[in-house]
């Protein structure tokens, strides 16, 4: 992504009188510009007593400014341009607008135009406004070990001659402790030695970066092994690829078998076993895995943008939900006979609905619960248990609170084990009931942490069915995944700084380490663009602080600056925007 040139960080807004019974007010408002680019949006807001049902404006460059995308809304022509609504935006309320995005290019060094807009919904009301400022940082801090209740552990840097890009997962195979397999996002699945803690050799498993669409919370997103993988080599991949017509983006699970010598995945044995279109390119979910029943699990998010079609809601289609199949009885999938859909009600897939964003969950290796982290709109975080025919009430509830959005259904719903909101945290990322040996007081619990916060914490049975969240570490880590080794201890990965961590008992009085990072910007769970990253930390790594979030700037993610509220700026090479100009449209 381009930086911004300081003299064109500027938001201007421009409204034009079309016809008569004109009743809202049209916004032409310039988001970013580059050397040779821009994007732009156009609102349209409901100044009228009544409904406005139905829309259509009109905008024509008068310079070299051509578009070559959009989004929320039908856009046609070749200069003039005009747009109209899509299915779910058609209708404006009294006080309520729509707006659609626009991206597009114009003569290198030029400055963005900004066009009349006509539309007989519009009237003269007008405004503008403009922002700037400018800066550049690169960002480093430094950390010390923390505890949180009577549990501390510390977060230790292994193999630390090994830095990754984007990392988004990390798995041994069953059966075999000899290597470890990381995800990196571009779609690239790689393996090293577990058992020596120097190697500073990377193997190349399988590379699907040319077919992938990496974009946004696309990319490489999940990996599970058969459970007969010793016998079978299958390995099953989640990844998103290019969509086309309606789909932004397509959810792709495909099983590969390995060569002869177990040193690749053949791509040429690719079975795929499912694809969903997804309308838009966040909320993918992507995590897959084989649960205690032998079964296929995967989860999907609700196909981003807010759900304006009502996804989660509705158990006939696969986004927003949890679903599980039979790999083994029929290629590529059966149903299996106590799905709980399997007689009707839903798609025979799905397994759980009411999902927004699902990005990590685990089966607890003892009792086979399934755990879920689902990422939050934007203000609650929440943890889950998946319970068949589940709804988990995304839109109609985030975390315990009931929402603003126009609601479907009725319910009933499942209440959330815990959630959290925006004070504590941004950006839950899903872990595992820990099961290992080497931290007896954890022994039992549930682990999780905040992706931008860098927090994990535990989840104690206070009294049954309730649970308390207690922090047990506020580190400088973006956790994109939690990692279970054979032997049940716990790791995680560094989406930003390219590190792999175990986590480890600890102490209140465990020593202060400092790591520095400059990096661009990330991708989650829950939104996300591009990054590239150096690090370096020390073997033990925890901190005191949160960090940024991201914006949805009318479909265009970038980061939110950390240095300045207000306006667009430049920070480490990548483009930014304030806090307080991004608004309610942060996002994870």
């Amino acid at each position: 992504m381009k930086g911004i040139r300081p003299q064109a960080l500027m938001c201007l807004m421009l409204s034009a009188l079309a016809a008569n019974n004109a009743s809202a007010k049209c916004e032409y408002d310039i988001s970013s510009e580059w050397a040779d680019g821009f994007t732009a949006s156009i609102s349209i807001t409901n100044s009228s007593e009544n409904s406005l049902n139905g829309w259509q404006v009109a905008w024509q460059y008068s310079g070299d400014a051509q578009l070559s995308n959009g989004w929320n809304a039908n856009i046609s022509g070749i200069n003039p341009y005009s747009a109209s609504p899509l299915s779910w935006n058609s209708t404006i309320e009294p006080g309520a607008s729509v707006s659609f995005g626009l991206q597009g290019s114009k003569a290198d060094g030029a400055a963005a135009e900004i066009p009349l807009v006509s539309g007989t919904v519009c009237g003269t009301n007008s405004s503008s406004s403009s922002s700037s400022s400018s800066s550049s940082s690169s960002s480093s801090s430094s950390s010390s070990s923390s505890s949180g209740g009577e549990l501390a552990i510390e977060l230790q840097r292994v193999f630390p001659n090994l830095s990754f890009t984007r990392a988004t997962g990390l798995f041994q195979a069953p059966g075999d402790n000899s290597r470890w397999y990381l995800l990196e996002k571009e779609g690239r699945v790689l393996w090293f030695d577990a058992n020596d803690n120097n190697t500073a050799t990377v193997n190349t498993y399988i590379d699907l970066s040319s077919a992938i669409d990496d974009a946004s919370e696309g990319g490489m997103l999940g990996l599970a092994f058969h459970p007969d993988y010793q016998n079978n080599r299958q390995v099953f991949l989640s990844f998103t690829e290019p969509g086309g017509g309606e789909a932004s983006m397509i959810s792709t699970i495909s099983r590969f078998t390995e060569t002869s010598d177990g040193s690749q995945l053949e791509s040429t044995t690719r079975l795929d076993i499912i694809r969903v279109n997804q309308p838009f390119n966040n909320h993918n979910g992507g995590n897959i895995a084989f649960g205690p029943d032998g079964f296929l699990y995967a989860a999907f998010g609700d196909g981003g943008a807010a759900d304006p079609f009502d996804n989660s809601q509705n158990p006939n289609t696969l986004l927003g939900t949890f679903i599980r199949l039979d790999i083994d009885s029929a290629a590529p999938y059966a149903i299996p006979s106590d799905n709980p859909f399997v007689n009707g009600g839903g798609a025979p897939e799905v397994y759980a609905y009411g999902m927004r964003n699902p990005w990590r969950w685990s089966f607890d290796a003892d009792t086979g619960e399934l755990w879920a982290g689902d990422v939050g709109e934007g203000r609650f975080e929440e943890v889950d248990i998946i319970l068949p025919g589940g709804n988990y009430g995304w839109k109609c509830r985030e975390g315990n609170e009931i929402t603003q959005n126009d609601c479907s259904t009725t319910g009933p719903y499942q209440a959330p084990i815990v959630d959290y909101g925006r004070s504590v945290g941004e950006t839950v990322t899903g872990g595992y009931v820990y099961r290992g040996s080497e931290i007896p007081g954890l022994f039992g619990q549930y682990v999780f942490g905040d992706y931008t916060m860098g927090k994990i914490w535990r989840l104690v049975e206070t009294n049954p069915g309730n649970y308390q969240m207690e922090l047990l570490i506020d580190s400088t880590v973006w956790i994109s995944h939690f990692a279970q080794a054979n032997n049940r201890e716990l790791l995680l990965v560094d989406y930003r700084g390219g590190g792999v961590y175990a986590i480890l008992p600890g102490s209140s009085s465990s020593s202060s380490s400092s790591s520095s990072s400059t990096s661009s910007s990330s991708s989650s769970s829950s939104s996300s663009s591009s990054s590239s990253s150096t690090s370096s930390s020390s073997s033990s790594s925890s901190s005191s602080g949160g960090q940024g979030s991201m914006c949805n700037w009318y479909g265009w993610v970038l980061p939110v600056c950390k240095n300045t509220n207000l306006g667009w700026s430049n920070e480490n090479e990548e483009t930014c925007v304030g806090r307080d100009t991004c608004g309610d449209r942060i996002v994870n």
